[in-house]
């Protein structure tokens, strides 16, 4: 594995890179008993997610293992407190996320094309971003209506696809414009032809503006965020609930802990509904459990809290949960 030093102490600008998938890298090898490369990744996590909370704590607590020096400077810089350091031995792992990624539009530009012998006014497609940057509030993780936590932004998919796009521009707009160019030259030189060859480039033309639109294509199947929350948890059976601030909604599950077991959750909100599904990470505990529940986005706000939860246990049940 890379030496923990090759990495750079900044933080990195690189936002093609997944920060959460980094994480659970580190999760991932924390679990395989691989603390070195646990660090790692939790170290890349960090640098691509400085605000995150949960990614920070795990990095430095897995740091300390493998650099002392290296861990005393970056504690004394981060203001965590020492005894927060510790993995408790029965916990949750939180991964939420929100909506889709935003759709990529067409829109006409109106371009003055200095063609030798033609002076011309077309207009030329290009894929654009509409939506404003998309910021998320932190969710709150919540049992017998008390907050045991608050999730923190993990990715933002939006960014990504932003970014996507920005990167992609300058060959777009040379694509798009050296296109058009083409065709209003090639109708240029038709023109001084025969009537034939003027009409056959004309509609050669007017296919080719009707199919040649912009490319809309895009992400369209990710979420907008991922949202990460990280904490411990008494074993046993619990009903917990994901609260979203900004509009009251929550979502309603039943977890099973066992002692000594880490259990992932995965919460997917596609905006009708949200789904829940669970795994234990290290094979201790009840079986994976999925069900469909409200969503966050648009669900039922708290005033509903009752026929949710009959709604809850009626779907645990079934799951023989």
């Amino acid at each position: 594995h890379r030496d923990l030093h090759s990495f750079p102490t900044r933080r990195s600008s690189d936002l093609f890179e997944n920060g959460l998938a980094w994480y659970l890298c580190g999760v991932l090898f924390e679990q395989d008993n691989d603390k070195a490369n646990a660090a790692l990744a939790f170290r890349k996590a960090w640098e691509l997610s400085p605000g995150n909370p949960y990614v920070e704590r795990d990095f430095l607590r897995l740091l300390r293992t493998q650099d002392e020096e290296t861990f005393k400077g970056l504690l004394k810089q981060s203001g965590v407190k020492p005894d927060t350091l510790v993995r408790p031995s029965t916990e949750i792992i939180l991964i939420a996320e929100e909506g889709f990624v935003s759709q990529r539009h067409s829109v006409k530009i109106p371009l003055p094309l200095p063609i030798p012998g033609v002076n011309t006014l077309t207009s030329v497609d290009f894929p654009v971003y509409q939506d404003p940057a998309y910021a998320p509030m932190a969710l709150e993780v919540r049992e017998k209506d008390q907050t045991v936590g608050l999730s923190a932004l993990a990715l933002s998919v939006q960014s990504l696809a932003y970014r996507d796009l920005k990167e992609k521009m300058p060959g777009i707009v040379v694509r798009n414009v050296t296109r058009v160019t083409t065709r209003v030259a090639a109708q240029a030189l038709a023109n001084q032809g025969g009537d034939a060859l003027k009409y056959s480039v004309l509609a050669f033309n007017a296919i080719s503006t009707l199919i040649n639109k912009a490319d809309t294509r895009a992400w369209y199947t990710l979420p907008m965020a991922a949202h990460l929350y990280r904490g411990a948890i008494a074993p046993g059976e619990h009903l917990l609930e994901v609260r979203n601030p900004s509009n009251g909604f929550v979502t309603r599950f039943p977890v099973k802990v066992t002692e000594g077991e880490t259990r992932v959750i995965w919460l997917a909100d596609l905006g009708g509904n949200a789904r829940v599904a669970t795994a234990s990470l290290n094979g201790k505990g009840a079986p994976a459990t999925f069900q469909v529940g409200t969503s966050l986005l648009a669900g039922y706000p708290e005033s509903r809290r009752g026929a949710d939860r009959k709604s809850t246990r009626l779907n645990s049940s079934h799951l023989g949960i």
